[in-house]
């Protein structure tokens, strides 16, 4: 009985995640959700993404320039709570059961889920500020270059070097689609300097208001290592794992039904009667 279950339990399993590999993550509601932060807020899909990225530029500046407002238009500035299912800020069952089932374990960690490979968060396409800066920095690292995590007093960025020596350094701002040609040191003695970038996206005065609050030099912090290696690591780590499992606990389960079934049906060898001498 056992090994049936494992076996049923293990099949069951590992046609959910093939079954998951045919569904993509995105609700393609999301490009006309009224209520997304920002106006226009989403208008490149993964696919559009990845070939609009690709694009060469004589000078790294620019380049960066343009993935950040790229990755601006790839993830939704998202995460209320009606959207948890809608838009699979839970992990849906299909794609990991492991991090579905954990989001009712601890919500608190996996109820709306960041995630820390950029292909799946922009696959999801929605996030926070955090999500956006993950994908932005380890993009970036991916194409060999170096990007660090900024974290400032309720917002999230990117700062990157502009420049091969890596001597000047700029703030990138993926979820408003903002680039401050300046180092957060700089901002941080003036943070009237970032009006006009923001203002040139059509951001109001209040909103820009906040933002020089969060660009105040109290609890900013630039994340140590490239990518997400000083800001989420031990996530990153975890994410993998689940992700392996999900794969790796059917096949184990199946394969320990088989092999138990096949031990019950073995023949046992009767023994032979033992002869007693007169």
């Amino acid at each position: 009985m056992k090994a049936r279950l494992c076996f049923v339990i293990g099949s069951s399993l590992l046609l959910v995640n093939l079954f998951g590999l045919f569904v993509s993550l995105r609700n393609p509601a999301i490009y006309h959700d009224r209520d997304n932060v920002f106006n226009e807020d989403i208008t490149l899909s993964q696919e559009q993404f990845y070939a609009a990225a690709n694009k060469v530029f004589r000078y790294r500046r620019e380049y960066l320039e343009y993935v950040n407002y790229t990755v601006s238009k790839a993830i939704a500035h998202y995460w209320y709570d009606q959207g948890v299912e809608k838009y699979n800020l839970r992990v849906p069952f299909y794609d990991n059961f492991i991090l579905y089932l954990a989001s009712y374990i601890a919500p608190e960690y996996f109820q709306k889920y960041e995630f820390m490979d950029y292909h799946r968060a922009l696959e999801r396409g929605v996030g926070l500020c955090s999500q956006a800066a993950i994908v932005l920095a380890e993009f970036l690292r991916d194409k060999g270059m170096t990007a660090k995590i900024v974290g400032l007093t309720g917002h999230v960025l990117v700062t990157a070097p502009v420049d091969e020596q890596e001597e000047q350094w700029w703030v990138f701002d993926p979820d408003y689609g903002v680039t401050l040609p300046f180092s957060l040191d700089i901002i941080e003695k003036n943070t009237a300097i970032i009006e006009p970038f923001y203002a040139k996206e059509g951001y109001s005065e209040a909103t820009i208001a906040d933002l020089k609050l969060a660009f105040g030099p109290k609890g900013n912090t630039i994340k140590s290592g490239n990518g997400i290696e000083g800001y989420g690591l031990k996530w990153y780590y975890l994410e993998k794992s689940v992700y392996l499992l999900k794969w790796l606990l059917p096949v184990v389960l199946i394969l320990f039904g088989l092999m138990k079934g096949l031990a019950l049906r073995r023949p046992t060898r009767r023994s032979l009667p033992q002869v007693v001498p007169n």
